[in-house]
């Protein structure tokens, strides 16, 4: 059983959100953040946006919120009665931040301005982008948080065909820090299948448009094929997904193409952290690959 409230999970995920958005790896407001996390009823993952903790921390108006504030505002009925009470267990710091020790800040304290309300809890079978991260929270038990994110150099060589074809090489001895003696990039148009691109959603027509009683029959053909349109999108994202997990591998990370960077570590803050250093890597190698051809490290084995 997890000692740590739900309430501390959550703070750790919005925590490196917030983080990974004011440190620029997220110019293009994509980032999504992920951890384990199981209910009761059923293994799942909560999971944020970091554009949304960003601009739920810009419009907040005040420069602290108190925590049992912020627990009262919650409206998930599986954490109503089971928040924490106290201050100590909203910030949870050893758990939120991996580093093992049991340090709580000075009397007084607030946390800072954090929705704790934004990761939303999914099972681990859910469709979609969910599904993403869940596939390999199923796949790799020893997962427990995933950050998927455009971070510029990150997504720039996942847009290059070359790297799309054969990863980042091991020309400098961090790309370890991914696991494998190289990066490798999952197949293009796996993005695009699973966050669900298509046609953009069509306005509303007003009651006594022309129009309401085409839409209405263009609807009632949607709802009659949806049930099959609803299995071959999972069948697509099935497929995606087993791409996804071909390039990660046995490793802690891989390029998504035409996306850009995907980590996996035990916690929010370590996953976050090596998609930090992979994007320094990545703006390396770009820089190597501006002076010509790139020199490859050997790899030796005992």
């Amino acid at each position: 059983m997890n000692p740590f409230s739900e309430n501390a999970a959550r703070l750790a995920l919005v925590q490196q959100a917030v983080s990974l958005g004011h440190e620029g790896l997220d110019p293009l407001g994509s980032a999504t953040l992920s951890m384990r996390w199981a209910r009761p009823a059923a293994d799942g993952l909560l999971l944020v946006s970091a554009s949304a903790c960003l601009q739920a921390q810009a419009d907040c108006s005040a420069p602290s919120v108190d925590g049992a504030a912020l627990a009262a505002g919650m409206s998930d009925p599986v954490l109503t009665g089971t928040l924490a009470d106290t201050q100590s267990d909203v910030w949870a710091d050893a758990w939120a931040d991996g580093a093992g020790t049991d340090e709580r800040p000075g009397a007084g304290a607030t946390p800072p301005a954090f929705d704790l309300s934004l990761p939303e809890w999914h099972p681990l079978d859910a469709a979609s982008l969910a599904g993403l991260h869940g596939a390999i929270y199923t796949h790799r038990p020893e997962a427990g948080a995933v950050v998927l994110v455009a971070s510029p150099y990150a997504a720039t060589l996942a847009c290059s065909r070359d790297v799309q074809l054969d990863g980042i090489p091991f020309f400098h001895p961090m790309v370890a820090l991914s696991g494998q003696t190289h990066i490798d990039c999952c197949a293009a148009d796996v993005y695009a299948t699973l966050a669900g691109a298509g046609e953009p959603a069509q306005p509303v027509p007003e009651a006594d448009s022309d129009v309401w009683s085409e839409a209405a029959s263009a609807a009632a053909e949607r709802a009659a094929d949806g049930e099959a349109e609803a299995s071959g999108y999972a069948a697509c994202a099935g497929r995606a997904q087993q791409m996804i997990l071909e390039a990660l591998g046995h490793g802690n990370a891989c390029l998504v193409a035409h996306y850009g960077l995907l980590t996996v570590g035990p916690n929010p803050r370590a996953a976050a952290s090596l998609a930090r250093q992979l994007e320094a890597l990545c703006r390396i190698y770009w820089q190597a690959l501006q002076t010509g051809s790139v020199r490859v490290m050997p790899i030796r084995t005992r």
